[in-house]
């Protein structure tokens, strides 16, 4: 009997020790692929603004004279940045809280999280494995599919006013002014497609026979009508913020087009990059192409162009970045 006690204290003594240091060994793989993570990130945000983006060189060539009236401009486009994370925030919390109860605060941090991951991938594909690494109760995969409904919303909300930006900025070539009114009914009958998709996404949940694909798309299920309809217009007022802000920074950087040549142009160049390829090298050359081609229709200053592009990316997706990497830093791995 005492010999069966021990070796019945033995085998505990064992898996306690095997379990430690499994734990050990993940959570130091975890810090591992953490700092990776953090150094590759600051390595690539120094490398887009001093070696792609030469931001130093740009402001070194442009003319630029502080006033009152350019700093209530800049100080409103840092401004809108809080405002714009915290209207992304609230979508999140109210996606999430179909099946996790969690807070601002955690969908704040999930947020940031995301926009760290997403900064180096392509199409922004780490900002899905951001928002959901720290879920606890739903499946990653699951959260997943949440952050597409979000996504999905935000694409439609960008891509309607800037296809029709597009053949009214283009209404003096032949092919466009000889079919602008047919243009118009197509743009118009594919806009209102998309929002009758997007809202009988719940639909998704019945069309699957397989179980397992079932219990994934159960998750369009849980929205209703109303759900999706605020998830839309919080990614509208995003999307106006957002657009706020760029227009703001070429006023700010003195393009030259009116405000309201400024806002057509930034609703087409941001409509244009949603639907690029991004991948690394080439997102970094598309940026600043993009602006060039919708703004240059009204404005040869291409360095207050650029300018204008690139300092909107290090307010609104740098400086999270860097928050976000803080909250990764701190991270701690739960199985």
């Amino acid at each position: 009997m005492q010999s069966v006690r021990l070796f019945v204290l033995n085998l505990k003594t064992k898996v306690t020790f095997n379990l430690a240091t499994k734990k050990r060994f993940v959570q130091f793989s975890v810090d591992t692929i953490k700092w990776l993570l953090i150094l590759c990130t600051l390595v690539f945000i120094g490398y887009k603004l001093f070696a792609a983006y030469e931001i130093h060189n740009l402001f070194e060539q442009i003319v630029f004279g502080w006033t009152f009236s350019k700093f209530l401009l800049l100080l409103s486009v840092l401004v809108l940045l809080p405002l714009n994370i915290c209207i992304e925030a609230i979508k999140w919390q109210l996606l999430i809280g179909k099946f996790e109860k969690v807070s601002f605060i955690w969908s704040l941090r999930s947020l940031v999280s995301g926009i760290a991951l997403g900064v180096m991938t392509p199409n922004n594909l780490g900002d899905f494995v951001g928002r959901v690494m720290h879920l606890d109760k739903l499946n990653k995969w699951k959260g997943a599919l949440v952050a597409v409904i979000g996504h999905t919303a935000q694409v439609m909300c960008v891509a309607i006013p800037g296809v029709f930006a597009f053949i009214f900025m283009f209404n003096d070539i032949p092919f466009v002014t000889s079919n602008f009114n047919l243009l118009l009914v197509i743009l118009i009958l594919l806009s209102i497609g998309s929002i009758f998709a997007y809202f009988h996404m719940p639909i998704l949940s019945k069309w699957f026979k397989n179980r397992k694909l079932t219990s994934f798309a159960d998750v369009f299920g849980k929205y209703s009508k109303q759900d999706l309809l605020s998830v839309f217009m919080l990614s509208l007022l995003r999307y106006i913020v957002f657009t706020m802000q760029y227009v703001m920074l070429t006023q700010f950087f003195e393009v030259g087009p009116t405000f309201v040549q400024s806002t057509q142009a930034v609703v087409a160049t941001l409509c244009a990059q949603i639907f690029m390829p991004s991948f690394l090298l080439v997102e970094i050359g598309m940026r600043g192409a993009s602006a060039l081609f919708f703004l240059g229709i009204y404005s040869n200053n291409v360095v207050a162009i650029l300018l204008s592009a690139y300092t909107l990316w290090i307010i609104n997706i740098m400086l999270p970045t860097l928050w976000g990497l803080i909250i990764i830093y701190h991270y701690k791995y739960r199985k």
